[in-house]
């Protein structure tokens, strides 16, 4: 069995626009989720679906994949479970 972790993290968030990729005790917040991820060796592979550049790059420089939300799951009212079946079809369609 394969088993996968993926955290949602757009950027485009009206409450608090590119939240993830700001500093939390010295650590982009996302870095918080991708860590224990990491080091839990849990999954076969860790993905981060988003529509921003600057989470992207953190992604990968945590040595993880980054799936390419599209314009349509990132909007204040896509659901959580639009951005999963979007990775699902396109990334491991």
């Amino acid at each position: 069995m394969v088993f996968w972790g993926l955290v949602l993290a757009r950027g485009s968030s009206k409450s608090i626009p590119h939240k993830n990729s700001k500093l939390f005790a010295n650590k982009p917040l996302i870095a918080w989720v991708l860590e224990p991820m990491k080091l839990s060796d849990v999954f076969d592979e860790i993905w981060v679906s988003t529509d921003d550049d600057m989470i992207a790059s953190i992604a990968l420089s945590f040595g993880v994949n980054v799936h390419r939300r599209s314009d349509k799951s990132a909007t204040d009212s896509a659901t959580s479970l639009t951005a999963v079946q979007e990775f699902l079809n396109t990334v491991k369609g």
